[in-house]
C-alpha cells in the first residue's frame, strides 16, 4: 500500500508545519512545497502575504514572494509593494522582492481588464496614500485625471517609476 495523502491534506500539513515551526530550513522548504504543488486557498495567501510583509527573514520572505507570484500573481502586487516600503531602508538586500515585483508587474501590464485597471489604481493611491515617493505624488497630481482614465500601461509604468525611486534612495 502507498503512503500518498491527497492535495488537501498536503495543503493542510505544510500550513500546520508553517504555523508551528520556528525551523528556518522547515519554513522553507514549506513554503517551496506548496509552491511546487500549486495553491490557490486563501489561508495560503494570508501566510504568505504575512511573510512578504512583515518576515525578518530575507530568506523568508523571499520564497514567500516567489511563492505569491507563481500562485496569486494578480494579487500579489499590493503585498510586494508594502514589503519595498516597509523595508526600504534594507531595499538594497531584497533584489529579489524587486525582481518578483517587476515580474508581476510586466505579467499585470499584458492584461486589458477593469479588475487589473483598479488593482493597479490601488497600487498607486497606497504609494501616495503611504506619504513615499513624494515626486511620483507630483506627478500623478499633474496629471490631474480621474481614476478611470488611467490606462493599465501608465498605472504599471507609475509604480516601476515608484520602486525604482525607493530603490535609487536607498542606494544613495
Amino acid at each position: 500500500m502507498e503512503n500518498k495523502i491527497d492535495r488537501s491534506s498536503a495543503v493542510n500539513l505544510l500550513v500546520t508545519f508553517i504555523e508551528n515551526s520556528k525551523n528556518l530550513k522547515l519554513v522553507l522548504n514549506c513554503i517551496d512545497k506548496l509552491d511546487k504543488i500549486g495553491v490557490n486557498e486563501k489561508e495560503v495567501y494570508d501566510i504568505l502575504e504575512n511573510f512578504v510583509i512583515s518576515d525578518t527573514n530575507k530568506k523568508i520572505r523571499t520564497a514567500a514572494a516567489i511563492s505569491l507570484k507563481n500562485n496569486f500573481i494578480d494579487h500579489a502586487l499590493i503585498p510586494l509593494l508594502w514589503s519595498i516600503q516597509t523595508n526600504s531602508s534594507e531595499i538594497v538586500f531584497q533584489d529579489e522582492i524587486i525582481q518578483v515585483t517587476f515580474e508581476v508587474l510586466k505579467h499585470l501590464k499584458a492584461k486589458t481588464d477593469k479588475k487589473t485597471a483598479n488593482l493597479l489604481l490601488k497600487g498607486v493611491k497606497e504609494i501616495i496614500h503611504k506619504g513615499y515617493a513624494e515626486k511620483i505624488a507630483e506627478m500623478v497630481k499633474e496629471k490631474s485625471r480621474n481614476d478611470e482614465s488611467w490606462t493599465i500601461l501608465e498605472l504599471v509604468e507609475l509604480i516601476e517609476k515608484y520602486v525604482f525611486y525607493i530603490y535609487s534612495q536607498a542606494i544613495v
